[in-house]
């Protein structure tokens, strides 16, 4: 649907803009109610999550590409702070963590333990 491509091409390019779903739906040309609908059910999850989605690849871009400090890279990455960027990065990559007192790596070898 070109529609769907017309928003997700306007947030490739500029993930940092305050986007929110009028401005997009007008890019759509379609009703906020339906680009939500729609765009839930094309790509699989909702333009909140796809918007920092892109603002974290952008982010993560810079980390790895310039030696700006991260208050500096999330905050032209769009997030309101260091914080805030720090906060999403780690609900989007997090895994589960293992029970308390299990090994975090299953086949880690044992500590030395000196007596």
């Amino acid at each position: 649907m070109r529609a769907l491509a017309r928003v997700k091409e306007a947030v490739a390019v500029a993930p940092s803009d305050r986007w929110n779903i009028a401005r997009l739906a007008k890019v759509a040309n379609l009703s906020p109610f339906h680009l939500c609908h729609v765009f839930r059910q094309m790509v699989g999850t909702s333009i909140y999550d796809y918007v920092l989605h892109e603002r974290l690849a952008q982010a993560l871009d810079a980390v790895l590409d310039c030696g700006d400090d991260f208050t500096t890279i999330a905050l032209d990455a769009g997030f309101a702070s260091h914080s805030h960027f720090t906060a999403r990065f780690r609900t989007s990559t997090a895994s589960p963590r293992p029970p308390f007192g299990a090994s975090p790596r299953p086949n880690a070898a044992p500590k030395c333990v000196r007596s």
